[in-house]
């Protein structure tokens, strides 16, 4: 869902302003995220692979926000989220535009500038403490985490391995975009408030980011001819040569692929030091989770990110 149910927009006519988008239908999904979960201690708990209970109330998502200041925020959360209560959603979370397969998150505040990279989420950092002060508590945690040294490699030794990895350039992708939804689909279903998506709606995703894929640094991994694991990663901006970042690793789930998604990381940073890259970001991981397990013997964490939401029965 890439449009909001209601676009709200405010004007105080002294120069203050602030927007929002508004989501309390069902989301693009096979199954809707269930809000009952979502409104206990940790919002995140539901299992993704169990329809949601019918006759649950709707989750209530707040998303594309933008404010002149923090007045104008706390005017804009007030009224978004008695919208949404109107609407007869019990929790809400921001900033979440719709589904997590469009952008959602908020950069912790005080961090170095710096160390932004492209492809971070956008809301101004502000909104963490307006959303606090708005009763909004953080539900989730991610990191993005920096390897300077593409060249680590692991001294675990694994069995032999009966998979290959082949890079992007080398496959006619757009021909493999069923059994990659598939693989993500299968390899992605537990991770916080995953959506599935039908077919046509990831190929209508897919679009937008086939351009920016490094096709040499990004990998699938099969095993015979099932497609088994997957790394896409492109370079951080319009210059080759800097950093990379790779923003999707996903494994088929099971004890045959054990030590696949080391393999696919480990490739990438090794092509990545031979094409001149000289360090690779892992972006935006759910913390704590697999892939910030996976990516700590390589890498620092070095930007935090924040999820929130509060409940808006009683």
């Amino acid at each position: 869902m890439a449009e909001p149910d209601r676009v709200l927009e405010l004007g105080d006519g002294a120069g203050g302003w602030a927007r929002c988008g508004l989501w309390w239908s069902p989301s693009m999904a096979d199954e809707a995220p269930n809000p009952q979960a979502l409104a206990g201690g940790d919002p995140l708990a539901h299992d993704r692979r169990s329809p949601a209970p019918s006759g649950t109330v709707p989750l209530g998502r707040i998303g594309r926000l933008e404010a002149s200041g923090p007045g104008s925020a706390a005017e804009l959360l007030e009224r978004a989220t008695a919208e949404l209560r109107q609407r007869g959603c019990a929790t809400v979370l921001a900033p979440l535009d719709g589904d997590t397969w469009h952008p959602y998150r908020v950069l912790e505040p005080g961090q170095d500038s710096a160390e932004a990279f492209a492809g971070e989420p956008d809301p101004d950092p502000r909104w963490t403490d307006w959303l606090a002060a708005a009763g909004f508590a953080i539900r989730a945690r991610y990191v993005s985490s920096l390897c300077n040294d593409l060249q680590r490699r692991r001294l675990t030794v694994y069995p032999p391995s009966p998979f290959q990895l082949v890079p992007v350039e080398h496959l006619a992708i757009d021909d493999l975009l069923e059994p990659i939804h598939r693989l993500i689909l299968n390899g992605f279903r537990r991770q916080p408030l995953f959506v599935p998506v039908s077919l046509d709606g990831f190929c209508r995703h897919w679009e937008p980011w086939r351009s920016r894929l490094d096709p040499r640094l990004s990998l699938l991994a099969f095993d015979g001819g099932e497609v088994v694991g997957l790394l896409l990663a492109h370079p951080e901006g319009p210059q080759e040569g800097r950093r990379a970042v790779v923003r999707t690793l996903v494994v088929q789930p099971g004890r045959r692929w054990a030590g696949l998604g080391r393999r696919l990381l480990e490739t990438c940073h090794g092509r990545a030091a031979a094409l001149g890259y000289t360090a690779v970001i892992h972006a935006l991981m759910h913390e704590p989770g697999a892939s910030v397990a996976l990516s700590r013997p390589y890498a620092r964490s070095f930007r935090r990110y924040v999820l929130m939401g509060r409940s808006l029965s009683g």
